[in-house]
C-alpha cells in the first residue's frame, strides 16, 4: 500500500514538473520569438527569419497582428485589458536578393497598421466599464476590429502594389503616421 501511494505521488510530481517545464518553454518561445510594437523600434531585415516559400510572387511577408489579455475576474469584477501588437519573426520572410529600404519601409507599415488597430481596440475598451460578464462582447469587439485590420492590410497591399507604387506608398505612409498620431493617447503604456 505504501509503495503504491509513493509511486502515485512520484507520478503526480513528475507530471506537474513536466507541465511546468512545458508551460515555461511555451512562455519563452512566445516572448523570444515576437517583437512588440514600440515607437522607437523599427523592423530590420534581421527580424525576418522565416523560410521563403519555394513558389511565391511576393518579395517579403510580414506576419503580424494584435491580441488582448485580461486579468482573471469573476463576472462581477472589473476587467483590465492589455492589447499588444506583435510581429512574428519566425513566420516573416524576405527574399535575400530583394531586400531594399523601400521594401522594408513597406513591411514596417504592415506592422504599424497592427498597432493602429490595437490602439483602436484600446480606445473601444476604454469607452466602457467592463466586468467579467462582458467578455463575449469584448471578444466580439476584438474579432470585428481584427477583421477590419485584415481588410485594411489587403487594401494597403492592393493600392500600393506591395510597395511598388511610390506615389500611393507615400500617401499611405502619411495616412498611417497621421492615424498613429491621432490615436497616440491609446499607445501602449
Amino acid at each position: 500500500m505504501y509503495k503504491r501511494t509513493l509511486m502515485m505521488n512520484m507520478r503526480i510530481l513528475l507530471l506537474v514538473l513536466l507541465m511546468s517545464l512545458f508551460a515555461q518553454a511555451q512562455d519563452n518561445y512566445s516572448n523570444a520569438n515576437v517583437i512588440e510594437w514600440t515607437v522607437g523600434r523599427k523592423l530590420n531585415w534581421n527580424d525576418f527569419k522565416g523560410k521563403v516559400p519555394a513558389v511565391t510572387r511576393e518579395a517579403a511577408l510580414s506576419k503580424c497582428g494584435f491580441g488582448y489579455a485580461t486579468n482573471r475576474v469573476n463576472r462581477f469584477e472589473k476587467v483590465e485589458f492589455t492589447v499588444i501588437a506583435r510581429f512574428y519573426p519566425d513566420q516573416s520572410w524576405v527574399h535575400p536578393d530583394k531586400t531594399s529600404i523601400r521594401l522594408l519601409q513597406h513591411e514596417q507599415r504592415h506592422f504599424d497598421l497592427c498597432e493602429i488597430y490595437a490602439r483602436k481596440l484600446r480606445k473601444l475598451f476604454a469607452t466602457e466599464k467592463w466586468t467579467g460578464a462582458d467578455m463575449r462582447k469584448a471578444d466580439k469587439l476584438y474579432q470585428d476590429t481584427y477583421k477590419e485590420l485584415a481588410e485594411m492590410q489587403q487594401k494597403y497591399d492592393e493600392e500600393t502594389i506591395h510597395g511598388l507604387d511610390t506615389e500611393k506608398q507615400n500617401e499611405w505612409n502619411e495616412t498611417l503616421a497621421k492615424q498613429l498620431n491621432e490615436l497616440a493617447e491609446f499607445g501602449k503604456k
